[in-house]
């Protein structure tokens, strides 16, 4: 639960943990650029098993997505695993680019 006090998304994921109803704009003014980013999309989030999802419409007539959502703090190692994976290796930058945006949501495209 430590990582819910320290990550861009604590205040979105502890809110969403113990509610379905979007928390008032008055508690969102004290939390970080992200976490207001985040909160603007509210009703797109879906929880699983205590973690945090996005759910994306499919585009072309495929289903929609659920998307994970990933604390700034650990990005880089988000990409860099799907890059040193079975799927990276020597492939090109929007491969990589393409196999992460599968699985997860920045909270900075948001922006």
């Amino acid at each position: 639960m430590a990582e819910l006090q320290r990550t861009d998304i604590g205040p979105i994921l502890r809110w969403r943990l113990r509610q379905t109803k979007q928390p008032r704009p008055e508690e969102v003014v004290v939390e970080s650029a992200a976490a207001k980013g985040l909160w603007s999309q509210w009703h797109s989030f879906v929880l699983k098993d205590g973690v945090l999802f996005r759910r994306t419409e499919g585009k072309r007539g495929r289903p929609s997505v659920l998307q994970l959502i990933v604390p700034a703090m650990k990005r880089s190692e988000f990409v860099t695993h799907f890059h040193r994976g079975m799927t990276g290796g020597h492939r090109a930058f929007r491969s990589t680019l393409e196999q992460v945006s599968v699985t997860s949501h920045r909270a900075s495209y948001i922006r």
